[in-house]
């Protein structure tokens, strides 16, 4: 009788050990504001971009250099998810085509490379604005939801 109580207990506490685990590992998922939760308008650490630093009229510069840079590279982003999507396409076949495979590799590649070279233009053109851009909490530099604060990223794979 006391054994049974015993592997019971254990039992009880193992389940009741597990379910807080799993619930503290996902609390918090999907409650994010404004851009991916973090940074930006809305965030939960303020305005972004080292706001509490930044002069209105700063500000003003940043958020229209970052409006720009997404309206700049949106058809770009758009081909990357479509190659992007051709390629899981074909991967997932029973038999995929290796050398279509390839070229749809490196195709999506190139373009990520194209997005590369205009993500350093528009980091360029924010340290102009701020300096501290980019760096530490408020940047690609921190941690914590949205994977580098990146604004936009909340849950998605990949940060533009």
């Amino acid at each position: 009788m006391k054994k049974q109580t015993l592997i019971n207990g254990i039992v009880v506490a193992a389940v009741v050990f597990i379910l807080g685990y799993g619930a503290n590992a996902f609390a918090g998922w999907g409650r994010g504001s404004g851009y991916g939760g973090c940074g930006g308008p809305g965030g939960r650490w303020g305005g972004g971009y080292g706001a509490a630093t930044l002069s209105p009229e700063q500000t003003k510069q940043m958020e229209s250099q970052r409006q720009a840079f997404f309206d700049d590279t949106a058809d770009l982003r758009q081909e990357i998810y479509q190659k992007d999507l051709d390629l899981r396409r074909e991967l997932a076949k029973e038999t995929p085509d290796a050398a279509k495979a390839k070229g749809l590799q490196k195709a999506l590649s190139q373009l990520e490379a194209q997005l590369d070279e205009k993500r350093i233009d528009h980091m360029m053109a924010m340290r102009k604005i701020n300096p501290e851009a980019g760096r530490g909490r408020y940047g690609r530099g921190g941690k914590g939801p949205g994977y580098g604060n990146c604004p936009g990223a909340g849950g998605g794979a990949r940060c533009w």
